[in-house]
């Protein structure tokens, strides 16, 4: 026979051992024990307190005499600036004011005859590299300004270049000497060369431009006087460049620039109402070297009739037209006669 099968709900729960447990007695009236806290804290009280240790003694610095070498220092005889200074390149990184004052003492410059001997620190404590090649800070930037007293102890430190100092030839030159250098660039014209005029070129344009949306675009910077958007012959969509022209020369500045300030009012219809005391304008940058998200190339073009001798060799404005035609410009006037090739009437476009 077989017997059913319970569930672990239905079977019979184990019974305790019922165990007689002995009687505790417990005495109230006794004190309570001491915590594991209060135990610890007695147990620190009764430790002999240990002294302080003493701070520790401040080291002095031992780059103290390397950084007295590095900064400017001169000789007794003063240091003040005078107009007969020089400038030595070509240094080696170890030489110091002491191998300067030897070399020119070598050649008959005494030390009563400088007035200030300056060699500029390294920036940011040298290069790392410089300091494993020569196994200790670099002294100097290369370079160094020596002054002296009079014009003819200048002219005999002009004759000391080329010489040999630490197996290097220096290089002397008149501190107020700047031959050599390369000429600053001209501010007076554009990344592209031609002088500042009202005539810009934009490049980079998205196919989809129109002219519209260039008029519209560059109308923050001042009145836009025409708009001309180079396109293909069988779309019409742009090529990518366009020029525009403005009416003064200031609204094309600011297109080439990339922005332009515009005022911008802060407050209420009602505060503004109310007077002008209460109006408060704001100036902020509006940005013109992005449309639709790209950036463009701005710069100042060439007029018409500079653009014209160029390509056909020929004075006067104008040029190739569209579809083929061949337009001339009316100077200040800016509309175009269009010559259709095979008709001798012209038409006004």
């Amino acid at each position: 026979m077989i017997s059913p099968i319970r569930s672990p709900s239905s079977s019979p729960r184990k019974r305790k051992r019922d165990s007689e447990a002995d009687e505790i007695e417990i005495d109230v009236s006794a004190p309570e024990p001491p915590s594991k806290k209060a135990l610890r804290q007695a147990k620190k009280q009764s430790q002999p307190s240990k002294p302080n240790p003493a701070p520790p003694a401040q080291k002095k610095p031992q780059e103290q005499p390397e950084k007295a070498q590095e900064s400017d220092e001169d000789p007794p005889g003063g240091s003040t600036r005078s107009e007969h200074g020089i400038w030595i390149g070509n240094l080696a990184f170890k030489t110091d004011h002491n191998d300067l004052r030897v070399f020119f003492a070598a050649n008959s410059i005494f030390e009563k005859n400088i007035t200030r001997l300056h060699l500029p620190a390294p920036k940011g404590g040298g290069d790392k590299s410089q300091e494993q090649t020569l196994k200790r800070k670099p002294a100097n930037q290369g370079f160094a300004y020596v002054d002296f007293d009079s014009a003819s102890t200048l002219a005999q430190a002009l004759k000391l270049t080329e010489s040999l100092l630490a197996g290097r030839r220096l290089l002397i030159k008149d501190a107020k000497s700047f031959e050599g250098r390369p000429d600053k660039p001209q501010t007076g014209k554009s990344s592209g060369g031609n002088p500042p005029n009202k005539r810009i070129y934009v490049g980079n344009l998205g196919f989809d431009i129109t002219q519209g949306e260039l008029e519209q675009h560059f109308s923050k910077c001042g009145a836009v006087a025409d708009v001309h958007v180079a396109t293909f012959e069988d779309s019409g969509k742009c090529k990518g460049f366009a020029w525009v022209t403005f009416s003064d020369q200031e609204a094309a500045s600011a297109a080439v620039q990339g922005w332009v300030m515009v005022e911008d009012e802060s407050g209420d219809g009602e505060e503004q109402e109310a007077g002008p005391a209460k109006k408060r304008k704001k100036g902020r940058k509006w940005w013109v070297n992005r449309i639709k998200g790209r950036p463009v190339k701005a710069e100042f073009a060439e007029s018409k009739s500079e653009r014209y001798k160029k390509r056909f060799g020929k004075g006067g404005g104008g040029g190739k037209g569209r579809n083929g035609h061949y337009t001339e410009t009316a100077e200040g006037v800016g509309s175009e006669i269009d010559y259709t090739l095979g008709s001798n009437e012209p038409s006004t476009v």
